[in-house]
């Protein structure tokens, strides 16, 4: 079944034409729609810092002991391995806490193991392991305080 269009008035250009949208052709309909403008972001890299790679880098190469606080396991071996990453922990939930997501006080640099188990552990995983999250903790109640002062 063929569908006989018919012509009716642009009110965009007064003449006789298939409409196109919101009572114009398509060429008025395309004219009438103004670019949109992305304006430039100036991002003002926060704590100095434009990324989580920056941060992750700047606090593995100014650590001084390359070791985990909470568990002790040594990190240096980590490096250049796809583990690398998951050693650094932030200590307030970025989502939750978006303002401090660069802050470096806010990132711990620990075993990835530790950190899957600060991440998704619960509890109870927590205190079998043996490690001693009070480190962890007691820094995130620290944070807290610090970011409702803002």
């Amino acid at each position: 079944m063929r569908y006989n269009r018919k012509k009716k008035l642009c009110v965009g250009c007064n003449r006789e034409r298939f409409i196109y949208a919101r009572k114009m052709c398509q060429e008025c309909y395309r004219r009438s729609q103004k670019p949109i403008k992305q304006s430039p972001k100036k991002v003002k890299p926060a704590f100095g810092f434009s990324g989580e790679k920056e941060l992750f880098l700047y606090l593995w190469n100014n650590l001084d002991d390359k070791r985990c606080p909470i568990s002790g396991k040594p990190l240096k071996s980590l490096e250049n391995t796809s583990r690398f990453w998951a050693c650094f922990a932030h200590i307030l939930p970025k989502g939750l806490y978006g303002k401090f997501r660069l802050n470096p006080d806010n990132i711990m640099v620990v075993h990835p193991d530790v950190h899957s188990l600060i991440d998704a552990g619960t509890e109870e995983q927590r205190l079998n392991s043996g490690y001693d999250f009070s480190v962890f903790f007691n820094k995130k109640e620290e944070l807290k305080q610090l970011y409702l002062q803002l």
